[in-house]
């Protein structure tokens, strides 16, 4: 009994140590993968690939002295990874993205289980490289925040006759509304719009946002409702039904929300649209959209799809919206500092002491 015991157990430990050498299965992969959005896949994917490269390619001295071609990638040492950050400024990479692919070299050894290797160095040859950069005149670039007056000169150039001048609207003003990240304009299905028996008030359902977390965002009229529309050309509301309106003509009463509209006119998933595709707008697909929609309306360049994000945060305070409120709507946790970036120019502007120099110069005039 015993022997058999025993030989059960061998066979069992040579099972397990199979399994271990074959590693993750293709189903359990796809299920890895699909936890992370394409873009961000995509991201890992490349940088990975550049660190790899750089580590087979790179000539130097190791750990032990010895002076060879070629560097460990998994698990990398912090010599390396720093290494990897001069190689990467040297080729002209902006700091975000040096903080991107290092970003990547840290998730790769945590996803395999190797020891994460200390990036101190790493990080602080980032600041130095800044620091380079700033003292030669650039200057990182930030999406401005897009205001309601921004809004309007968007929704002026809307053809609203036809499906794309709708679809259009109807994302920048949805956008603005809920503080949308890209990923928002990808996901969101039809179904996802919930519209009160009143026809007072959206509810929208955001799943999976950033952080993985999923949020319903109230969005109401702006304007007098009569007949479950109102007036104001930048309600959120109105242009949101108003595009769900148009799909259901169409026959769409699921799937996805925002969708690709060829020059003909033609929606992706009701009929063959220009060039193939998907019915579901790309993240690639959002930013021309929102490029052009930039030209046309004669914005400056700075004007992103993070754009309405930044606004709503940043004219919301402005007028004395309540900071957690903002937060909670949006999206950010209650001590986000991407927020507080956000808001913190109007704080800087509304109590500075320079206000109370200019004035006490005035009063004694």
């Amino acid at each position: 009994m015993q022997n058999s015991w025993y030989d059960n157990q061998s066979h069992l430990d040579e099972a397990i140590d199979r399994a271990v050498e074959v590693g993750l299965s293709a189903r359990t992969q796809k299920l890895l993968d699909a936890a992370e959005s394409q873009h961000t896949v995509e991201a890992y994917s490349r940088y990975w690939e550049l660190f790899r490269s750089f580590c087979e390619n790179y000539g130097g001295r190791g750990l032990d002295g010895v002076r060879r071609k070629g560097l460990s990638a998994l698990p990398a040492s912090s010599d390396t990874v720093a290494e990897f950050v001069g190689y990467l400024a040297h080729r002209g990479y902006k700091p975000k993205t040096i903080r991107v692919a290092l970003a990547t070299v840290r998730r790769r050894h945590r996803v395999d289980g190797r020891p994460v290797p200390d990036c101190t160095q790493a990080n602080a040859a980032v600041r130095g490289y800044e620091q380079v950069l700033l003292e030669q005149g650039w200057r990182p670039k930030q999406s401005a925040p897009a205001r309601t007056s921004d809004l309007e000169k968007v929704v002026h150039t809307c053809d609203l006759g036809g499906p794309a001048g709708l679809r259009n609207r109807a994302m920048w003003l949805l956008g603005y509304a809920v503080a949308a990240r890209r990923r928002v304009y990808v996901n969101l299905n039809v179904t996802d719009i919930r519209h009160d028996d009143r026809g007072q008030l959206l509810r929208v359902l955001i799943w999976r946002d950033k952080g993985k977390q999923n949020r319903k965002p109230p969005v109401g009229h702006w304007g007098r409702v009569r007949k479950g529309r109102c007036r104001d050309p930048l309600c959120p509301v109105c242009a949101v039904m108003d595009w769900i309106d148009y799909l259901a003509e169409l026959g769409v009463r699921d799937g996805p929300l925002f969708r690709p509209v060829d020059k003909g006119g033609n929606v992706g998933g009701v009929r063959p649209i220009a060039g193939g595709g998907d019915a579901r707008l790309a993240p690639s697909g959002v930013n021309r959209i929102f490029r052009a929609c930039v030209a046309e309306a004669g914005l400056p360049p700075d004007i992103t799809p993070h754009s309405l994000r930044a606004g709503f945060a940043t004219e919301g305070y402005e007028l004395g919206a309540d900071g957690l409120a903002l937060r909670r709507h949006g999206g950010w946790s209650d001590d986000s500092t991407a927020f507080n970036q956000y808001v913190r120019g109007v704080d800087d502007e509304r109590h500075s002491p320079l206000h109370v120099v200019a004035e006490n110069r005035r009063k004694g005039r």
